[in-house]
């Protein structure tokens, strides 16, 4: 799975990343992907921070997914209470 910044200029309390993963898995529900991807997760987020999916949002977060191409998906965090 690879990453990249689509729009970190947090407007209207959004952030989005691009994600490229081959396995599809990011767009299964919660809970559903598999083992092997979960770990291949867990370690990207350890060796890069730039490269960490969040999926189990806090509290006051939220976190769609959206396909928009064959492997290719749109993350976005909202924070609706991050500030008035």
């Amino acid at each position: 799975m690879r990453t990249f910044v689509w729009d970190d200029t947090f407007r209207a309390k959004t952030y989005s990343t691009l994600v490229y993963n081959e396995s599809d898995e990011i767009a299964l529900p919660k809970g559903a992907q598999s083992a092997a991807w979960q770990q291949r997760l867990q370690k990207s987020c350890l060796e890069n921070k730039k490269e960490c999916v969040n999926l189990d949002p806090g509290p006051d977060e939220v976190v769609g997914v959206r396909k928009i191409g064959e492997h290719f998906y749109i993350l976005d965090n909202s924070l609706p209470n991050a500030f008035p």
